[in-house]
């Protein structure tokens, strides 16, 4: 759960703010949001502000001059005014309302102030007005996005790229939509389109970058990371992005300098704070964790992320009963998080509260229907109630979904073992070992179960193969009373030696 948010890497939303090239319009000159976002900074904004100051001069020889009100408008929107940017959009529409740029400005001065049903109006009269202007279709089909109609807005920035297809925005935004559908081959091509025809841009590089990343292409997310961070004077989410890499790769010092570099350039964000935890929560230096999580909850009360991995942190260190609050704090706040309840039931079932952990499994399963490790630690629940066909089901559910997985079959091996179904449970083991030949503890178990079948020359091949393997583990067997049945055969000798079991 290292945070980017929550794994999820930040995309930067804010792009340059670039001046207007002439402060007073020429005749029937309309000038427009293209290269102009809201202001971050005072000194931006109170420069946008004098801009407008002047137009105000010139308005008072023309105040009948729409173009003066649009410019008015959009250095107010520049300065942030929002309110004062949307009075002059309207008071220009009633001077001209036949020109569909400033129903588009206005469009995109409401959508900026969450609008959105206004702005979806001017946007659609600016289509009427002049149908084949491709902003209209631009902006109208990022507000859909926004609004999480993501078909509707890929119908309009396609019909966006037909009327004007050297637009980079609208690529971006479709780049945008493959990212969050997961589709990040998509993103990566369209991410790429985007640069190629606007240029250097810090989101599309940022965001490019987390599509290579899920791509496991480390290599060139790093690169793209770097390139934003180069192209930005604001480098928090380079250094975030950067130290993901480095955890990911094993790189802890790094990724601890990377995050406290962070924390240290936006001193009141959690996210730093957040990933300092996990890289020692991942390091088993789990009071340290708590520590930086503390100060994470008194930045973000409400994310229940931090209470599951603190929770955690708390069990490990031996406070079950304090993990057990942070958990339930987790669900209280989002009663829809799968992660929550699965690990609020492990530490219920670990903690002998076996049919509480069943009913967490139960709502970690009920939404997250594909939630494998769920089904797998129910079934070892249910076994452990004495339910094993329970528990056959609940396992076998998990090998529907992942039948590569070697920890579904050895976990129904378990179940049939306590049945008695000794046959069975070999082929499962035997399953499990050729999916993960490095799962070397089913050697030892099948050696149990050919001696259950009374096959102990073949329980012999799997001592020696672990033997072999370096996981033979000679006190296990010394206390297990199963390999008492076989330490008068000569193989076992030849592989175990002669340990002084008790016969009796």
């Amino acid at each position: 759960m290292i945070k980017y948010t929550k794994l999820l890497f930040l995309l930067i939303i804010a792009s340059s703010i670039s001046s207007c090239a002439s402060v007073i319009p020429k005749s029937g000159e309309v000038f427009t949001l293209e290269k102009c976002q809201q202001s971050s900074s005072a000194d931006e904004q109170a420069r946008y502000v004098e801009k407008a100051d002047r137009i105000s001069r010139a308005l008072k020889d023309s105040p009948d001059n729409p173009f003066l009100y649009n410019a008015r408008g959009v250095m107010y929107f520049c300065a942030g005014e929002l309110a004062r940017s949307l009075v002059n959009f309207s008071m220009a529409i009633d001077l001209n309302s036949s020109n569909p740029k400033f129903y588009i400005n206005r469009g995109r001065s409401y959508a900026a102030n969450s609008q959105h049903r206004m702005a979806f109006d001017d946007y659609n009269r600016a289509i009427e007005l002049l149908p084949n202007n491709f902003e209209s279709y631009l902006y109208r089909g990022r507000l859909f996005y926004s609004a999480g109609e993501k078909d509707r807005a890929i119908k309009d920035l396609d019909r966006a790229l037909q009327l004007n297809p050297r637009d980079g925005r609208a690529y971006e935004t479709l780049g945008r939509i493959a990212l969050d559908e997961s589709d990040y081959d998509k993103a990566v091509t369209y991410f790429t389109k985007s640069l190629d025809l606007k240029g250097s841009s810090v989101m599309v590089y940022y965001n490019r970058g987390t599509a290579y990343y899920f791509l496991g292409m480390r290599e060139k997310a790093l690169d793209d990371f770097n390139r934003a961070m180069k192209s930005s004077t604001e480098s928090f989410e380079g250094l975030m992005s950067i130290g993901i890499l480095h955890f990911d790769d094993g790189e802890y010092e790094k990724a601890l300098s990377d995050f406290q570099k962070a924390s240290k350039m936006r001193p009141v964000a959690s996210e730093p704070l957040i990933n300092t935890g996990h890289v020692y929560f991942r390091l088993g230096m789990y009071d340290k964790a708590i520590d930086y999580l503390n100060r994470a909850i008194e930045r973000a009360p409400l994310d229940f992320d931090i209470y599951v991995m603190r929770g955690l942190a708390y069990y490990y260190t031996g406070r079950t009963e304090v993990a057990l609050v942070d958990l339930n704090k987790a669900i209280e706040l989002n009663g829809e998080d799968s992660k929550a309840f699965f690990n609020r039931g492990n530490i219920l079932l670990s903690n002998g509260q076996i049919n509480k952990a069943i009913l967490d499994f139960n709502m970690a399963i009920s939404i997250d229907p594909e939630y494998f490790e769920a089904y797998i630690n129910r079934g070892h629940a249910f076994s452990e109630t004495g339910d094993q066909y329970m528990a056959i089901s609940s396992i076998e559910k998990a090998i529907r979904l992942r039948p590569g997985d070697h920890r579904g079959y050895q976990g129904r091996a378990s179940a049939l073992i306590r049945l008695g179904k000794y046959r069975e449970a070999l082929k499962d083991t035997e399953t499990a070992f050729r999916l993960n030949p490095e799962f070397k503890p089913a050697l030892i178990a099948m050696a149990e179960l050919h001696i259950a079948l009374g096959e102990l020359k073949d329980a012999c091949k799997m001592l020696s193969k672990a033997k072999e393997s370096g996981s033979l583990d000679i006190s296990y067997i010394q206390s297990a009373p199963i390999f008492r049945n076989i330490i008068k055969e000569s193989c076992f000798k030849e592989t175990v030696g002669s340990l002084p079991f008790s016969t009796n």
